[in-house]
């Protein structure tokens, strides 16, 4: 169980778009009508690389202003503070390096650099939980793995065996004996 989940685990080839810098606002509309959160992630057109990122924020702010989204291209206000990392990113190293850099968009390369997706918000808040629930199963199974270790060395009658599988039982599932006699405020037994 010590494999943490990577970035490649979550679902990063959905919210988004990728276009090239010329597009318009107005070109770009669809990805915002299928999630609030998507991206628009604004590709170089020499090199490949994702300059910037286009969110249904930034598209809200240029009609607020009065502007033609058919006539202002997205490359004049995209924002490009992007990140990029490997699909192969444990997800603890991806969630400190967001949290640290607070990045506009992370853009997520596969094994030969190629674009594997991209990290929305959604995504992160996934990774956030997902990275918990691990780190849970982890430290329970330590536990357990401790337990049955203790178990194996400690002393039990020998001449009898029942005594020896309730001993490994009570340390395989707790020694509930205690909690039933316990009375929650209210005077409800559990």
């Amino acid at each position: 169980m010590s494999n943490e989940p990577v970035v490649g685990d979550m679902s990063i080839t959905d919210e988004h778009a990728v276009v090239g810098g010329k597009a318009t606002f107005a070109d770009v509309c669809q990805p915002f009508l299928r999630s609030r959160d998507a991206a628009v992630l604004v590709e170089n057109a020499k090199t490949g690389a994702i300059d910037g990122v286009i969110t249904l924020k930034d598209l809200l702010q240029l009609i607020s202003t009065g502007k033609n989204p058919a006539k202002e291209k997205i490359a004049k206000y995209m924002r490009t503070k992007v990140v990029e990392m490997p699909i192969t990113t444990p997800l603890s190293g991806a969630l400190r390096m967001m949290a640290e850099s607070q990045p506009d968009a992370v853009v997520i390369r596969g094994p030969s650099g190629e674009f594997a997706g991209y990290f929305s918000p959604d995504d992160y808040r996934e990774a956030s939980r997902r990275l918990e629930s691990h780190q849970m199963l982890a430290m329970r199974m330590q536990r357990s793995k401790n337990a049955l270790g203790e178990a194996r060395e400690a002393e039990v009658d020998e001449d009898d065996p029942a005594a020896e599988q309730q001993a490994l039982l009570d340390i395989m599932l707790g020694d509930f004996e205690d909690d039933e006699d316990h009375e929650p405020e209210g005077g409800i037994k559990l």
